[in-house]
């Protein structure tokens, strides 16, 4: 793999543009990243966000970057982030040092609340229920309650079927009230994470992870993040970033 520090931004988006898949994408992101010292690995994320607003090629690199970041949150090995965090910091580089932080949702559920469980398996089959419910108004309540489960089991799978539309898995990123577990069990989805509307209807969930919104916010189109940077109803460190990374690519 090219030396970052060879080539910043170029040597780290030529190596992604040679890979298709997202998985091995956000893999070898994160190996760049941290195979440099973390001050220049900060120098190329500002690149990369400098130029993301008229280069497919960086807008790639922070699409793998940030499906690399919220897999590090789900499994809750940050120390890699808190390093490029700290380093950012260091170098007074506000934008960057804010896309590797974190903090409570703006929103969530009250401390005893939850979520309405819905009296349907986790594990059911979904080939089965397809196949036997012929009627499509029951098939559309059946898809309705699925989309409103309280397990994120049940979520990942059914964001899984090839027949769930694009419009279904914007119902699931949107819905309002809902969990760290079922927010990290849709961002998962490498199919529908690669639709800029789903990653969207994520950040602009109150009740995702700060964390989660963070990283997917140099991957959404400009006008979301003016509109986030002067939303009143989103975490005040979301809004204060969008900010930020517009003045940074204005330049």
């Amino acid at each position: 793999m090219p030396s970052i520090a060879a080539s910043p931004a170029d040597s780290l988006t030529l190596t992604i543009s040679r890979v298709p898949a997202l998985l091995m994408r956000k893999a070898l992101v994160g190996s760049a990243l941290l195979a440099e010292p973390a001050s220049e690995a900060v120098r190329v994320i500002e690149e990369l966000l400098f130029r993301a607003p008229s280069a497919d090629a960086a807008k790639d690199s922070l699409l793998a970057m940030a499906a690399w970041q919220i897999d590090l949150r789900d499994a809750e090995t940050t120390l890699p982030l808190q390093r490029l965090r700290d380093a950012a910091r260091e170098l007074e580089s506000e934008v960057v040092a804010a896309l590797f932080d974190d903090a409570a949702p703006h929103r969530s559920l009250s401390r005893h609340g939850r979520l309405r469980e819905i009296g349907m398996p986790e594990r059911i089959d979904f080939g089965f229920v397809r196949r036997v419910i012929d009627w499509p108004p029951t098939r559309q309540r059946f898809l309705e309650a699925a989309r409103l489960h309280h397990s994120p089991i049940m979520i990942a799978r059914l964001l899984e079927q090839r027949w769930l539309t694009l419009g279904d898995a914007l119902l699931i990123a949107a819905r309002r009230p809902t969990t760290a577990p079922i927010a990290f069990a849709a961002v998962r989805s490498e199919r529908w994470f690669r639709h800029t509307r789903y990653r969207e209807a994520l950040a602009m969930n109150p009740f995702t992870p700060t964390g989660v919104s963070l990283a997917l916010l140099p991957t959404l189109p400009r006008p979301v993040i003016e509109h986030l940077a002067s939303a009143g109803d989103v975490h005040p460190m979301l809004a204060a970033t969008a900010s930020g990374l517009l003045r940074l690519q204005r330049g």
